[in-house]
């Protein structure tokens, strides 16, 4: 059995009898399925494409450039590039209709910048809480109640694969931060190489502490 499943074939021992025949038979096939399935599901497992793109895990609200905006942003945890990167994100909230009816609603959100040619190291995607935001009102005292949560559909194409790429990200209303803003992690060496720090991903600084930071700078 062991050198029919495996179709090793020492010629050391032959099936005699009509049952020895069919059992030879039956193994086999079941032997030569097995390894063309088995090869099958660890090509397409391992051969899959992936995005290996990080978010952060909060959201921001804060003012940028005399603008209320909501932030978050990603990395890119590969060696090399994406290129046409896009992202949507839209928001999910609950509302009542005139009938009295509960419903789950989702509506997109602006960005700033929807879409980058090259993604290498990082991007801050930002939605303006202005008058056509869903979320214009969106504040410490009801944003538990504005918004169940937001979901960012990322998408690329990597080049080395030829395939697109996909990730996404849900936040959830706790996992929005006011008055913050995150720390930068990209930064320029001696010879102008820039690098990312991948372990300043998640970190916030207060926009006060940013406040006495530019009030001590000469």
């Amino acid at each position: 059995s062991v050198q029919t499943f495996a179709t090793i074939g020492y010629g050391g021992m032959a099936p005699a009898t009509t049952y020895g025949h069919v059992l030879v038979t039956l193994e086999a096939f079941v032997g030569m399925m097995s390894i063309a399935l088995g090869t099958g599901i660890v090509f397409a497992k391992f051969s899959r494409p992936r995005a290996l793109i990080k978010f952060s895990t909060k959201m921001v609200v804060h003012v940028r450039n005399g603008r209320r905006v909501l932030e978050f942003r990603l990395a890119n945890q590969r060696r090399g590039s994406l290129s046409d990167a896009s992202m949507k994100v839209n928001v999910v909230y609950d509302e009542v209709t005139s009938e009295g009816l509960p419903m789950r609603r989702s509506r997109p959100l602006e960005l700033e910048r929807a879409h980058m040619p090259v993604l290498a190291l990082a991007w801050n995607l930002i939605h303006v809480l202005d008058e056509h935001s869903p979320l214009h009102e969106l504040g410490r005292e009801n944003f538990a109640e504005r918004m169940v949560g937001v979901v960012a559909l990322f998408s690329a194409h990597d080049d080395t694969l030829v395939e697109t790429v996909r990730a996404r990200q849900f936040y959830q209303s706790q996992d929005l931060e006011f008055d913050c803003r995150f720390v930068d992690m990209i930064s320029r060496k001696d010879d102008g190489v820039m690098v990312i720090d991948h372990g300043l991903l998640d970190v916030l600084q207060p926009l006060a502490e940013v406040a006495k930071a530019d009030l001590a700078e000469p």
